[in-house]
C-alpha cells in the first residue's frame, strides 16, 4: 500500500554546513487505514527530530511512543527501528548532524550518545532547553530552520576554530579514517588519534568506514534493484555474503526484505 507523502530537504547556509549536513521536512497522509513504517537504520551521525504533528510508536517496543511537541535525539549508531505512524496525518522536521557536530552543539562527547536515543530537554543544557522551548511554539519548518542556524551560529561564536575536528571531517567525508591516516594527518600516536576520532564522532574508525559503506550501499538500492552482488561490488565489499551480513545487521532486513518495504511504502 502506498501512502501520500511529502518530503524535502533543506541545506543549511555555508558557513555552518560543517556542523550541518541539511534539514528535512516530511508529511505523511494516511491511505485507507493503513499504516505507514518509516525504517531507521544504522547511522554515522546524530538526527535530531522534532514530532510537529501525529503520533509514532517504535514496533519493537509499545512503551517508546512520540507525539505532537516531543522533541528527540537520534545517536549515531547501529541501531535499527520500525516507526509506525499510527495517526492519520503526521508532520516531522529532522535536522541531520555531520559526524563532528555533537561536541560543538551540546559541549559532550559523541561517544556519550552512541547508540542512544532521549528527549532533547533530557542533556540539561540550557541553550538547548531555550532552543526546544522556542521551537515547541512553532509548527512552521522554515521557521524552525532559521531557529535552529540561529543556534549554531551562536554556538560557534563562543567556540575557537578547532582544526583537529575539521581534520577529521575531510577524512570522514573521504572514508579515509583508518588510524594510521589519522595519525599521519593528526600529528598523535594511533591510540590517541582512535581515542579522539571516538570522542568525536562516537566510533572507533573502523565501525565508522563499515556504517559509512552501509549506507553508501542503502543510497544505491531502489524499488527495481535485483541484483544485489552488483551493489555489494561497487560498494567495497569483497563478496555478498559480507554485504548480506553488514545490510541486516545494520538495517534489521535483508536487502531482498528492504525492496519489499520500498515497493510497499513508497
Amino acid at each position: 500500500m502506498r501512502h501520500s507523502f511529502k518530503y524535502k530537504t533543506i541545506l543549511p547556509p555555508e558557513s555552518i554546513r560543517k556542523y550541518v549536513e541539511y534539514y528535512w521536512f516530511g508529511q505523511v497522509f494516511d491511505n485507507n487505514g493503513e499504516k505507514f513504517v518509516h525504517l531507521m537504520t544504522a547511522q554515522k551521525s546524530t538526527q535530531i527530530i522534532f514530532f510537529i504533528d501525529g503520533i509514532f510508536r517504535n514496533t519493537s517496543d509499545s512503551k517508546e511512543v512520540n507525539k505532537q511537541g516531543d522533541i528527540k535525539i537520534f545517536g549515531q549508531g547501529v541501531v535499527n527501528k520500525k516507526i509506525e505512524i499510527i495517526s492519520s496525518f503526521s508532520s516531522i522536521f529532522g535536522v541531520k548532524l555531520t559526524p563532528i557536530a555533537i561536541p560543538l552543539l551540546f559541549s559532550l562527547p559523541a561517544s556519550e550518545i552512541t547508540n542512544l536515543s532521549f528527549e532533547l530537554k533530557e542533556l540539561c543544557n540550557s541553550s538547548v532547553t531555550d532552543l526546544a522551548k522556542l521551537i515547541q511554539d512553532t509548527n512552521n519548518y522554515e521557521v524552525m530552520t532559521q531557529m535552529f542556524n540561529s543556534f549554531v551560529f551562536d554556538k560557534l561564536n563562543k567556540k575557537d576554530e578547532n582544526k583537529i575536528n575539521d581534520q577529521i571531517l575531510i577524512l570522514t567525508n573521504n572514508n579515509d579514517t583508518n588510524s594510521i591516516r589519522l595519525s599521519d594527518t593528526l600529528g598523535f600516536s594511533q591510540r590517541h588519534c582512535e581515542r579522539i576520532f571516538r570522542e568525536t564522532v562516537g566510533f572507533n574508525t573502523r565501525l565508522y568506514s563499515k556504517i559509512l559503506r552501509f549506507e553508501n550501499c542503502l543510497n544505491k538500492i531502489t524499488k527495481k534493484t535485483n541484483n544485489f552482488t552488483d551493489v555489494a561490488l561497487n560498494s567495497g565489499y569483497y563478496d555478498q555474503a559480507h554485504f548480506n551480513h553488514d545490510f541486516k545487521h545494520f538495517s534489521g532486513f535483508t536487502p531482498t526484505q528492504y525492496v519489499s518495504y520500498l515497493n510497499e511504502y513508497f
